[in-house]
């Protein structure tokens, strides 16, 4: 059997269990399917996919492949963070309704302030468990093992802290500098009676934090973009997990990027679609418009279930080839159970005295 790694070269490995098409499992993948050699034992499931380094137009053809074959089990899992976000969101139209009708627009704003934030801190933490269940279940199906939503959901729930702080620091790397970079400008615009020179300093700081600030948040974000990923598989602490992202990430920021715009492309659907309701409710905002919150949450509830796996399952694939890139991963997976080195380097890069590393916490 003749195996590439990363591109390097062609090795034979004549002892290697041989892969064998079983005209049972027919699919429009079969010609990617490998069914291990019974005459060879089972030392590990053959993976589900074939396991080499896949040029962009793959990653993305093979994430709406994967995601086609298992579309119930992704979906399932992204249902659970639909539905939350969507009976939060009518909860919320809810409360602000009977506060805009009965106590007036200045206290109905204040609580849409409030509650928006309350939505996203109460939904956060089921998010994290979501996606990380996505791509747990995306490394069962992609290396040949089975699994449930359940498995998936009660394999993850138990370290939820952990998969949230891996999402506060990608949000946190995306907006710190320009959020630093936006306090002087703020600051200048506080003056009472602020003078021209002022005003035109401060929109060059605004102009500054937006383009520079975002620029490199968005290179951030790019570098912490296979945490998420990397914690689902290898379940290392945080901090280990960023730095593990920056490594496996090295090459891969384009790929990354493509994936993100994929995603955001399909969510401008929805988008398009919500736009009119939402409009109609802002234009007549004392009348309850249940039809129309009905619909938009109908919409939400479906945007998150459909489009959640596709950008879960391409940032999992990406992270998959970046370690068959780096490490040889088809190779470790070939040759049997062994510790993969992301292991040995999530675990070597701890510091004990680190309190997001070996305390256990995170």
């Amino acid at each position: 059997m003749t195996i590439s790694i990363a591109g390097r070269g062609c090795y034979s490995f004549a002892n290697l269990p041989h892969a064998i098409p079983d005209p049972e499992e027919q699919t429009p993948m079969a010609q990617e399917w490998t069914i291990p050699d019974p005459a060879a034992g089972t030392p590990l499931p053959a993976p589900a996919f074939e396991l080499r380094p896949l040029s962009l137009g793959e990653i993305l053809d093979r994430t709406f492949a994967v995601y086609r074959t298992r579309f119930w089990l992704f979906a399932g899992l992204a249902a659970i963070y639909g539905a939350t976000s969507a009976l939060m969101s009518g909860l919320q139209a809810t409360i602000q309704h009977f506060i805009l009708t009965h106590l007036g627009p200045g206290l109905a704003q204040v609580e849409a302030t409030a509650s928006s934030g309350l939505v996203v801190v109460l939904a956060l933490p089921v998010g994290a468990v979501v996606q990380t269940a996505i791509l747990f279940a995306l490394s069962e199906v992609y290396l040949g093992r089975t699994t449930t939503v359940g498995a998936s959901l009660r394999a993850m729930a138990g370290r939820w802290y952990r998969w949230l702080g891996v999402l506060l620091w990608q949000a946190w790397s995306l907006i710190w500098v320009p959020t630093v970079a936006l306090l002087p400008a703020m600051a200048l615009l506080a003056f009472p009676g602020t003078r021209t020179t002022f005003a035109v300093l401060s929109a060059l700081l605004i102009v500054l934090a937006v383009l520079g600030g975002f620029g490199y948040g968005i290179y951030a974000y790019l570098r912490n973009s296979l945490a998420l990923p990397a914690a689902a598989v290898e379940g290392s602490t945080v901090r280990a997990t960023m730095r593990r992202s920056k490594v496996l990430t090295v090459g891969a920021k384009g790929r990354v990027f493509m994936v993100g715009l994929v995603v955001w492309a399909l969510s401008l659907v929805a988008g398009v679609v919500q736009a009119p309701l939402a409009f109609v409710v802002a234009r007549t905002p004392l009348e309850a418009h249940i039809a129309a919150h009905a619909m938009i949450m109908a919409v939400s509830f479906l945007t998150v279930t459909v489009i959640t796996p596709v950008g879960m399952i391409g940032l999992g694939l990406i992270y998959f080839d970046q370690r068959v890139r780096q490490e040889g991963f088809d190779l470790l997976v070939m040759m049997g159970p062994e510790t993969p080195p992301a292991v040995q380097y999530a675990e070597a890069s701890l510091d004990p005295a680190d309190p997001m590393g070996n305390d256990g916490r995170l």
